[in-house]
């Protein structure tokens, strides 16, 4: 008990509680932390980190909204062009459609292997022209027995190991053009511009609607007459088909313009450790003109 007394009197006169004895002046390392937070970059200076990024980064961007306009407005239009230009009933082309989304990603099991081999250029180049291939199928076939047989090739074979090569070549595409500091700000650009192709893809559905003469096929009764599905004709549908296969020519012109590259991890920091001093400088200025102002 006698020490337990002496140590609660030793606490109490030399202590915290007491107000007389001097506080322990705060380490230097947290003066600093206190009076100078870290700033985050602000939307400006991410933007200004992509203005040294190679061409390679902006043709991926471009190729990415080209393909997904292409795919989603096909998306959006393919179970009616099966019903009413093929005759197909609802649960046929339903299971189409779903065969057609699922072999995507079993495909994807052998084409990423393959894209491993050949590189990004070469991987980009298969999937846009395999791409442009069942595109066209989908476009110039009829109903007829050989067109019936040759629109499945496309729709199961050829359109999807085209698409399995497209979205994981773009993925690796935009980690070999970008560096640490602003990859998560340009895999968002990448998404971005998807979201952009998805909502543009319905209004020109629509407009193609109206633009061209549809239904043609279609008796009063709801029927689909068999005879003219033997010849072709440009119906709203073929018509965006015929918008995706524009729009993957353009993909192969731009094919063009990249090259097997990988930005250098070191050259291109001092370059974003730059903009993000300057950023940092002029966030400070502010920042202390504005305690001027407030000041006087």
């Amino acid at each position: 008990q006698p020490f337990i007394s002496k140590y609660i009197t030793s606490s109490m006169t030399n202590g915290p509680l007491n107000n007389d004895a001097a506080a322990p002046p705060p380490l230097p390392s947290m003066m600093h932390s206190f009076a100078t937070p870290v700033q985050p970059l602000s939307r400006l200076s991410e933007l200004k980190t992509l203005c040294g990024s190679p061409r390679e980064l902006w043709v991926t961007f471009a190729i990415k909204f080209l393909d997904s306009l292409a795919n989603f407005s096909m998306h959006i239009i393919l179970v009616l062009y099966l019903t009413q230009e093929f005759a197909y009933s609802d649960v046929k082309a339903g299971a189409v459609f779903g065969a057609y989304g699922a072999l995507i990603t079993a495909y994807g099991i052998g084409t990423g292997l393959i894209i491993d081999r050949i590189g990004v250029v070469k991987s980009m180049y298969s999937g846009v022209i395999l791409s442009l291939i069942g595109r066209l199928i989908m476009l110039l076939v009829t109903a007829s027995t050989a067109g019936q047989a040759m629109l499945l090739i496309a729709l199961i074979i050829v359109l999807p190991i085209g698409n399995s090569f497209m979205f994981p070549t773009m993925m690796i595409a935009i980690r070999r053009y970008t560096v640490k500091k602003n990859r998560n700000f340009v895999y968002g650009l990448f998404y971005t511009t998807m979201i952009i192709a998805i909502f543009v893809s319905g209004p020109l559905v629509d407009l193609f609607r109206l633009l061209l003469s549809g239904d043609d096929n279609i008796l009063p009764d709801g029927s689909v007459e068999q005879a003219k599905l033997m010849y072709f004709a440009w119906t709203p549908y073929r018509g965006i088909l015929a918008l995706g296969v524009a729009s993957t020519v353009v993909e192969c012109i731009l094919c063009m313009f990249l090259r097997e590259i990988k930005v250098e991890e070191d050259e291109a920091t001092r370059t974003l450790d730059t903009i993000t001093n300057e950023s940092d400088s002029a966030s400070a200025a502010s920042t202390t003109t504005s305690t001027q102002l407030r000041t006087s």
